[in-house]
């Protein structure tokens, strides 16, 4: 969850401690305290990228981590939220990589890794934003239906627009915001390196105009 629809490195998810995360109504908000760059901390808006159901499993998860530590007085931004039920007071970032890891691997094999997942957040990100366009629309609806969720889809443009609607022809300042949550110094990483979905938008454009100077 926290690498495929909140882009975090595989540091920042074994530093997040539950005082890291601020669940307000319907949003979920990830204090990225600890990077491997500056450009890398950050807040994620996670109730952007993902459904409500994943968003909801989410919640779940830490008031279940929550309750593993309950016996214990301690500040909660002392625990982490990945890892094994151990003291609190031994708690190590190390720790949780291991973990984190390890329970990726016996889910998927070798198929994935987080960074993988981190790729897929951004190209899947990326389709979402040309979702008007109809090949775009078909993609979507066949493989992730759940992605073109109203609430979901508004939060996202609402997130990478700051609020603004914005003509489909001004769509840069919206990559530059999806980069920078993305945790990139520069959005030429996430363009060039990420975005793998970036020719099916291109040929979905493409059909477009040639269709419109057809008509």
């Amino acid at each position: 969850i926290l690498a495929y629809y909140g882009s975090l490195r595989v540091i920042a998810i074994t530093h997040l401690t539950i005082n890291d995360i601020h669940i307000v109504e319907n949003e979920v908000w990830l204090n990225v305290r600890v990077s491997k760059s500056e450009a890398g901390k950050r807040k994620v808006p996670l109730h952007a990228f993902a459904p409500t159901k994943i968003l909801d499993r989410f919640i779940q998860l830490v008031d279940e981590r929550y309750a593993q530590f309950d016996h214990v007085n301690i500040a909660s931004k002392n625990i982490f939220l990945i890892g094994e039920d151990e003291d609190p007071e031994t708690q190590q970032p190390e720790h949780g990589v291991l973990y984190a890891l390890t329970l990726l691997k016996s889910v998927f094999g070798d198929a994935l890794d987080l960074h993988t997942l981190r790729h897929n957040f951004v190209s899947w990100s990326f389709l979402r934003l040309f979702s008007q366009l109809p090949a775009i629309n078909n993609i979507l609806n066949h493989y992730a239906p759940n992605l073109l969720e109203p609430m979901c889809h508004h939060q996202l443009e609402r997130h990478l627009s700051w609020g603004r609607h914005q003509p489909s022809s001004e769509w840069t300042h919206l990559f530059v915001e999806l980069s920078r949550i993305t945790g990139h110094t520069n959005f030429q990483t996430t363009a060039l390196h990420y975005t793998h979905t970036l020719g099916p938008v291109v040929n979905s454009l493409m059909s477009s105009s040639v269709d419109e100077v057809a008509a």
